[in-house]
């Protein structure tokens, strides 16, 4: 499956958990998730990329934010 261009794969390991992957560059996340519903784990896993994505941006874009701030106070 895909999510904002991330492939993610979900297995169903027990009547009431999931097992989820995706990889973002070379960084890969895994956890399980716990809910008998497919489209609840589906969504668990959305927002967990979501979360990952927002993290890199906040992250590619800070080093920049601090040489714009150090620039300011010359």
């Amino acid at each position: 499956m895909t999510h904002r261009g991330v492939e993610f794969s979900l297995l169903k390991i027990r009547r009431d958990a999931w097992h989820w992957e995706f990889k973002i560059g070379r960084a890969t996340r895994s956890g399980v998730t716990q809910t008998t519903i497919e489209q609840l784990a589906i969504r668990r896993v959305q927002q967990q990329i979501d979360r990952s994505l927002r993290e890199m941006v906040r992250a590619a874009a800070e080093p920049h934010h601090d040489s714009l701030e150090a620039q300011a106070l010359r």
